[in-house]
């Protein structure tokens, strides 16, 4: 009965897995949420730093934005 349980808990783990290496091994992350210090809700891009730290990535030519 365990041992079911465990492998059942194993396959529903991997969709969480596959997600969580594709995160780790990207640079560029796009997220839904709110926004850092407020309650708005926002849509945006995360940029991962040399040194690891992430930061929002605020510039347009990375989000296909046209300046008009």
């Amino acid at each position: 009965m365990i041992k079911a349980f465990c492998q059942v808990i194993n396959i529903c783990s991997i969709p969480m897995s596959y997600q969580a290496i594709l995160s780790w091994n990207s640079d560029k992350l796009r997220f839904i949420g709110k926004y850092p210090g407020t309650s708005i809700k926002w849509t945006g891009l995360m940029k991962r730093n040399p040194d690891g730290t992430w930061e929002i990535d605020q510039s347009p030519e990375d989000h296909n934005v046209f300046i008009v």
